[in-house]
């Protein structure tokens, strides 16, 4: 049985914004108390914000990404939403400022994970669904645990992989096998757009943040930004055509709280032209060169490549599904799956696992949306 962790509800403070990708700002809180930091891997708070007379919001619920030896405590937030009546609205936290009040209750939840008992995994994430297996990947490397740990995460666009970079140094330190999976390779996410007229003023960039990096995968450029976000608003929908990935990005719906996986479009490159060279007349009585024989054209592949040199993961493009799982787990039997995303995500690999005859009390779920 796991521990009972009393739930209490206490005073933070917001200590940190991150613009992690185009569409997730993580967020981080330092306790007034720092005992008041007692959780375990994959729980979470309910976090509401309080106005200037002490009023406090309804709260929400969000998985905790940081290890629980952590003196602030992780969030990872999707910074605007698309409500049913065709509106963006955008999180409360892109209007906040450092230092602004908060209270947090819990920790809250059941989908725990303990080294002790779980000596091989499969984590399945989705989107910002990977919060809780950051948790856990974090104190397992604190603890020098040995676990087993096989990783399927899931993202809409190359950009959106959040914390691209620890991941890398996560899948080396761990020994894990890392595989990411980008359901529309081709895409780019849209950032919040910035809106005028706010009430609330950007706090400045963290000093010695890191500057934009470039990193390819297949033929996308993925692009990490640090920095902060414009304040909370509420506009109509609006799309942009696209004129190329470095300018405005291509035609795509605002993101919504739903399943991360969506269909790729079929946009196979066209093949590479052979290169013939051409005959060449020379004067008698010398006899023409014959021409070279051309080689024949090399389809390009939309397949994300395996993983290089610069990579410590594996890139793979689709849904998770039951084929990618066996793919990369051929000791399903002998292993606890964790799941985490939007319900339509976690009812999809739910599926995948029943079809691979995967007991139920082998599979741990949790879900947000």
């Amino acid at each position: 049985m796991p521990t009972t962790i009393p739930i209490t509800e206490s005073k933070y403070s917001l200590a940190e914004k991150i613009d992690a990708t185009p569409e997730v700002m993580i967020v981080r809180f330092k306790p007034d108390n720092p005992s008041q930091s007692t959780f375990e891997p994959g729980m979470f708070m309910m976090i509401s914000g309080v106005d200037a007379t002490g009023k406090k919001y309804i709260g929400r619920a969000f998985s905790i990404a940081s290890d629980p030896s952590a003196p602030n405590m992780e969030f990872f937030i999707i910074k605007q939403h698309l409500h049913t009546d065709n509106t963006i609205v955008k999180s409360h936290f892109m209007d906040s400022n450092i230092g602004d009040i908060f209270m947090l209750k819990g920790p809250n939840g059941q989908f725990r994970f303990d080294p002790n008992l779980d000596k091989k995994v499969v984590f399945i994430a989705g989107g910002t669904g990977l919060a809780p297996f950051m948790s856990m990947l974090r104190h397992i490397k604190l603890i020098k645990s040995a676990t087993d740990i096989i990783t399927l995460y899931s993202v809409k666009y190359p950009t959106e992989i959040i914390l691209k970079s620890e991941l890398e140094q996560l899948t080396k330190d761990l020994k894990m096998k890392m595989i990411i999976t980008v359901t529309r390779p081709q895409g780019a996410a849209t950032p919040a757009p910035q809106q005028a007229g706010a009430s609330a003023p950007q706090p400045p960039a963290k000093p010695g943040a890191p500057s934009t990096t470039v990193t390819t995968i297949t033929t996308t450029t993925i692009v990490t930004t640090t920095g902060t976000s414009p304040p909370q608003s509420t506009t109509k929908t609006t799309t942009t055509p696209a004129a190329s990935l470095q300018q405005n990005a291509p035609k795509i719906e605002v993101p919504q709280q739903k399943q991360s996986d969506v269909p790729i479009e079929n946009t196979k490159p066209p093949l590479q032209p052979a290169m013939v060279q051409p005959l060449v007349d020379k004067p008698a009585p010398e006899p023409q060169q014959p021409a070279p024989t051309p080689k024949p054209a090399q389809p390009v592949s939309t397949q994300a490549p395996t993983s290089q040199a610069s990579d410590a993961y594996t890139a793979e493009t689709g849904h998770i599904d039951a084929k990618m799982i066996s793919k990369y787990c051929n000791d399903t039997q002998e292993r606890t799956f964790y799941i985490c995303g939007p319900l339509p995500f976690v009812q999809a690999v739910k599926t995948a696992l029943t079809s691979l005859n995967i007991p139920n009390e082998k599979v741990k779920a949790d879900v947000w949306g």
